[in-house]
């Protein structure tokens, strides 16, 4: 699909309900804390290398992590409450099940990040980029993507309403089986879209009418000559 110049949603369309993560009194949380501890409040972690470690049903509340290494994070079932992440290098991202409430993730990178049937309430994306985001069968409300190219974002059986893009480049987006309320497109560019019939409750610009035009031919079985 070519590219068009990409709308920025107008300050009358519906905005997700995120607000800025304010972290106050952290203390400084080590290796061995990730390692032993189950729980961990008001911590900050920064400048690690956290490969091998296991987070599976971890809970972090009120968290900063900052330059985190790993070759793969794991964190099936993990619970993150007002936590802020910035620059996250992490190929692999193993966290389905898990539950995300007032998070801000910044200038991050991950070849793959698993969310699969997880929850993500008030959660702010910029300035990262990521290979592939499934975030299928999720329940996702008030999700703000800003900034950030996505090689695939998978919503496929997904619900989420009031998630907005905004200046992304979003190679394939997928929404077959989604349900979608007040889902803010018009700030992506897309190449390939899925799942046309699923896109009742997001809202495009006119630019990107034109540009799926043809994909929306080709799913109704329309020849365009």
């Amino acid at each position: 699909m070519p590219r068009s110049p990409r709308q920025r949603p107008s300050s009358s369309s519906p905005a997700p309900r995120v607000t800025p993560v304010r972290l106050a009194g952290l203390h400084d949380g080590t290796i061995e804390d990730l390692r032993s501890a189950d729980y961990h409040d008001a911590a900050r972690f920064a400048d690690l290398d956290t490969s091998g470690i296991d987070l599976a049903d971890v809970q972090f509340s009120g968290c900063g992590f900052e330059r985190i290494r790993t070759d793969a994070l794991a964190l099936r079932g993990a619970r993150l409450m007002d936590c802020v992440i910035t620059a996250l290098e992490a190929p692999v991202i193993d966290a389905p099940s898990t539950f995300w409430r007032d998070i801000e993730i910044r200038s991050s990178r991950s070849g793959s990040a698993d969310l699969y049937d997880a929850e993500l309430r008030a959660v702010r994306i910029t300035e990262s980029k990521l290979g592939y985001l499934n975030v299928r069968g999720a329940r996702v409300t008030d999700l703000l993507i800003e900034g950030c190219s996505i090689e695939e974002l998978d919503l496929g059986g997904a619900t989420a309403t009031r998630l907005r893009l905004v200046d992304c480049r979003i190679g394939t987006l997928d929404v077959t089986r989604a349900t979608l309320t007040e889902v803010d497109l018009r700030g992506g560019e897309f190449s390939v879209v899925r799942g046309l019939d699923s896109l009742r409750g997001a809202i495009i610009g006119e630019h990107q009418l034109a540009e799926f035009g043809p994909l929306f031919a080709a799913a109704l079985g329309v020849r365009i000559e």
